[in-house]
């Protein structure tokens, strides 16, 4: 019994408190406190605003003769750079074995991360087209590199069939010079 009136006596304390908060509140707007219109006090030991402006490093800034990172002066250095990485990242099937061995329940991070990487790939050949031939030529070298993760090199095949839009001979072509496991599973996910 006691249990139920200690439980309603709490509940009650809880609802006199919501209460008195809500009158307060409503006494505090009746009073203008939180009117936006009004002209703001400005305290300084407590400041209305937050100044979340960055200044920039002063040890940092380019020269004025230097372009921007970014512009068309060095993006053929930062494509070139990112096919690299790309090439060395996919190289993953001794890690993902690993992996798999250890935890063979969940989702290697080596794939995880070499999807990441070629999603990466994909979004800066869409930012550079100009470069379509460097991108062409890491899709193709992916697919036949051994090292490579399967599942990276379908993706890749099918990257590079979609760029290149190849005849249906010179694909077929392409096809027989993969991995049988790539071709078939390329022609698996076309159907």
């Amino acid at each position: 019994m006691r249990r139920p009136a200690l439980l309603a006596v709490l509940l009650g304390i809880a609802l006199l408190a919501v209460l008195f908060g809500k009158y307060k509140l409503d006494q505090s707007i009746k009073e203008g406190k939180f009117d936006s219109t009004a002209s703001p006090v400005f305290d300084a030991d407590h400041p209305m605003t937050i100044d979340l402006g960055v200044e920039p490093d002063p040890k940092k800034s380019l020269p004025l003769d230097q372009p921007p990172h970014g512009s068309a002066a060095d993006s053929h250095t930062d494509v070139m750079a990112a096919l690299v990485e790309a090439r060395q990242s996919f190289r993953q099937k001794d890690a993902m074995r690993a992996e798999a061995s250890a935890d063979p329940h969940t989702t290697p991070n080596s794939i995880v991360k070499s999807a990441e990487k070629l999603g990466q790939i994909i979004t800066l050949e869409q930012i550079h087209p100009e470069f379509k031939p460097e991108f062409q030529a890491l899709y193709l070298e992916c697919s036949k590199d051994s090292e490579v993760l399967t599942v990276t090199r379908v993706q890749c095949l099918e990257k590079y069939i979609q760029s290149k839009k190849p005849s249906a001979d010179a694909e077929n072509a392409l096809l027989a010079e993969v991995d049988p496991v790539v071709k078939k599973l390329y022609l698996e996910m076309k159907r």
